[in-house]
């Protein structure tokens, strides 16, 4: 005897919504060398990264009366975005993305993850 799931409209949402910020988060990467001029990366900047990246993202700042955290990696994000341009902020939050993820999950199968997700929701 099989069993049907079928999704309800929240979740048909949901993963559409998951696949669109996915979809425009490619688009936005692959697109970036593109139309934003190469940094300079110097030596400046590889520290700036490799504090953001290791250290940074285990601070977090909560803000009074909202609940919400605000990480000192963003700040630095920021501080990049302003000194280096677009691209340089861009690529160094995909790092610290890929990077805190690695350290709460504790190893890289998170695209796995994300597709499994999609199926445990459905």
């Amino acid at each position: 005897m099989d069993t049907v799931i079928q999704t309800t409209g929240w979740a048909r949402a949901a993963i559409f919504f998951k696949y669109s910020i996915i979809t425009c988060g490619a688009a936005a990467l692959v697109s970036a060398p593109m139309w934003l001029p190469l940094p300079r990366f110097d030596l400046r900047f590889m520290l700036l990264a490799a504090v953001t990246i290791l250290v940074s993202s285990r601070f977090a700042v909560q803000i009074p009366r909202v609940n919400t955290n605000v990480t000192v990696s963003d700040t630095f994000i920021f501080l990049v975005l302003l000194l280096y341009g677009g691209f340089a902020g861009l690529l160094l939050a995909l790092a610290d993305g890929l990077f805190g993820a690695l350290r709460i999950r504790g190893s890289l199968p998170w695209l796995y993850c994300t597709f499994s997700l999609d199926r445990s929701v459905a």
